[in-house]
């Protein structure tokens, strides 16, 4: 959420003189970067959860794994289009900005795979204070997505 946010903030310009552009980018790809890390440390546990036993290729392979295969194949899925987005973006000057804005973009889809991979198979997901975060970084997201699609809009418009 929080890379894909400030990713959004700085699209639309809502952070101009707020923070410097080269600060707000590093801070975008260092979420970015992070976000990856605890997912690859996230999956790297779970073959070692005792409810589940995950596979190494349970976990690699999207929609491979014995346990609910749609929402765990949700995640995985999901990583491999942070990791994608993540990787082009050191490869930017090699695409045209709209095919590497395209793919940028996707990464909007992982954010909401990765929610509903949460939300359904989150154990924390009961606690209020976690649907809480659910409900505010869903709407944050929503709201930021649905201002650059119409400001982008617009803009092209003219």
């Amino acid at each position: 959420w929080a890379a894909a946010a400030t990713g959004l903030l700085q699209s639309t310009g809502l952070l101009k003189g707020m923070a410097g552009p080269a600060a707000v980018l590093d801070l975008h790809n260092y979420l970015a970067s992070l976000s990856l890390y605890a997912a690859t440390v996230h999956a790297v546990v779970l073959l070692w959860d005792r409810y589940v036993p995950f596979t190494v290729p349970a976990i690699l392979v999207p929609f491979s794994s014995d346990y609910k295969p749609l929402l765990v194949g949700m995640g995985s899925l999901a990583f491999y289009m942070a990791l994608g987005v993540t990787v082009t973006t050191y490869f930017q000057a090699q695409f045209r900005p709209h095919t590497w804005r395209r793919i940028h973009q996707t990464s909007l889809v992982a954010y909401l795979l990765v929610l509903i991979h949460g939300l359904v198979l989150g154990t924390d997901t009961e606690w209020f204070a976690v649907r809480v975060l659910y409900a505010v970084t869903a709407t944050s997201m929503a709201v930021l997505a649905a201002y650059r699609f119409l400001r982008g809009k617009r803009q092209h418009a003219r």
